[in-house]
């Protein structure tokens, strides 16, 4: 009786034991984000596709998993990755360009604690929460989606320098606003 007790954990529990341990390589092929680790040339395995315009690629996506935890307590996971497979390089690799794919994974991140801000502030029904989180998670990436496109038209790829260090400052500047926001694991009560 005590074992059915934490299978309701068991999403959970699979999600950070397949960050923390797992053989399997499509896993070891996700890259979570880290403040203490940014991105290097190493981290992009994929292959441009052939009349690809772009220095490189950063293939990012937030991940949302979620299980009650008992009565109307709820524990969810919400991880920024990276998925070294779909990122990708062609020419030269510098560490300017590099500066401009890593602020793409920090937006990324910026749009992960932001998710994780809304599901703390949001008012779950009981009975669609599976369906609510999805909804929360699918609107930030679409919101995620266009600051990204915003980033590359106005430093046009990193190309403009100057815009480059406007956005890097903004970036870094949002990181901060959302540090409330920086723990992965979210533990929450329905209303």
């Amino acid at each position: 009786m005590v074992m059915w007790k934490y299978l309701k954990y068991l999403p959970v529990i699979v999600v950070l034991l397949a960050f923390t341990y797992s053989n399997n390589q499509t896993i070891r092929n996700l890259i979570k984000w880290n403040e203490k680790t940014p991105l290097e040339w190493e981290d992009f395995k994929g292959i441009p596709p052939k009349g690809a315009v772009e220095a490189a690629i950063t293939s990012y996506s937030i991940l949302l998993d979620s299980a009650k935890v008992k009565n109307d307590s709820v524990v969810a996971l919400v991880l920024c990755i990276m998925n070294r497979n779909n990122s990708w390089v062609k020419g030269e690799k510098n560490e300017y360009v590099l500066n401009h794919e890593q602020g793409h994974f920090n937006i990324a991140e910026i749009y992960a604690r932001k998710l994780r801000q809304m599901i703390l502030k949001y008012k779950f029904d009981k009975k669609n929460i599976s369906k609510e989180l999805n909804t929360l998670r699918n609107k930030m990436m679409d919101e995620c989606d266009s600051y990204q496109d915003q980033y590359d038209m106005e430093t046009n790829h990193s190309k403009n320098k100057d815009k480059q260090r406007e956005w890097d400052r903004k970036i870094a500047m949002e990181l901060k606003q959302m540090e409330a926001y920086k723990t992965e694991r979210l533990k929450f009560t329905l209303r």
